[in-house]
């Protein structure tokens, strides 16, 4: 289990409770952010935002879990993840990271900072041999996130998208216990595989 709160350089994440719906709402709702994620629906609303608080709490954290990116003690967006079967968009069972951030706070480096707090608190908390995460083609930003933490892409396919309401491509992503120790300082390589256009994305 992780602690409850997970401090880096700048952040905090903390587990997501109840009175934090409204703030982050406010910084959900946003075409320009919910686009690039598969299970939100669109237009949010506040009362989605709280039921999605609750059921992370009522699932416990040995299911999944939703923090809040806290910077200098304001919400700025929201990372989680939960355990998930081995299937067509995952390779082995485990667990699988996502995030997203509030459109004014792009460009300053904090998703890539909670991201790598994150990945650190999941290895550090128990003997798993690799995180997964997944990208829908398009948001470069994210990716480029992904590739610091050393993720490599384990396969292709298809998501639905509730925002968009049709499929989307999905390009799955794996980071391994050496991997992440190994990143250069959250350097690593490009990632690369397959075929096709440049894959960029934002997890589900």
């Amino acid at each position: 289990m992780l602690p409850d709160s997970i401090e880096t350089g700048r952040l905090k994440l903390r587990v997501a409770r109840p009175e934090d719906a409204d703030a982050l709402f406010a910084l959900f709702n946003n075409w320009q952010v919910i686009k690039w994620l598969s299970a939100p629906e669109w237009p949010p609303t506040l009362e989605r935002t709280r039921a999605f608080i609750e059921k992370c709490a009522v699932e416990g954290p040995d299911f999944e879990e939703h923090r809040v990116i806290l910077l200098e003690g304001a919400p700025v967006g929201g990372i989680g993840w939960r355990n998930r079967p081995a299937g067509p968009n995952q390779s082995e069972a485990g667990p699988n990271i996502g995030f997203w951030l509030g459109e004014a706070h792009w460009g300053q480096g904090i998703m890539s900072e909670g991201a790598e707090g994150l990945v650190a608190a999941l290895f550090a908390a128990s003997p798993i041999p690799a995180i997964h995460s997944g990208v829908i083609a398009g948001n470069e930003a994210s990716l480029r996130i992904q590739e610091k933490l050393g993720f490599e892409i384990t396969g292709r396919g298809t998501i639905f998208s509730n925002p968009l309401q049709r499929e989307m491509p999905l390009i799955s992503t794996r980071v391994t216990r050496a991997g992440f120790a190994t990143r250069k300082g959250g350097r690593s390589a490009p990632l690369r595989g397959g075929t096709g256009d440049p894959d960029t994305a934002i997890q589900t």
